[in-house]
């Protein structure tokens, strides 16, 4: 997505291989460098929140984990009565 000329404008430093880096991929997707560090910077956020979706479910099934493993302690201990 092109930025609009109403869009705030942001100057920025990087180093000399980083910003070749940028210009071969910008040029390997058929993107400006602007293009280029837009569209990576908006990958990074989405996946932020993919990894905060997972890091929420993997606690769950950790929980789910626990009480599973509490019920059936509480089922072997019963069986042993």
């Amino acid at each position: 997505m092109a930025p609009k000329q109403t869009d705030p404008q942001f100057k920025l430093r990087l180093p000399p291989d980083l910003k070749e880096a940028l210009e071969a991929a910008a040029q390997r997707n058929n993107r400006s460098v602007s293009a280029e560090i837009l569209a990576r910077l908006t990958d990074t956020f989405r996946y932020e929140n993919k990894e905060e979706i997972w890091d929420r479910r993997i606690a769950e099934l950790d929980r789910k984990h626990a009480e599973l493993q509490a019920d059936l302690e509480l089922l072997r201990s019963r069986s042993r009565d």
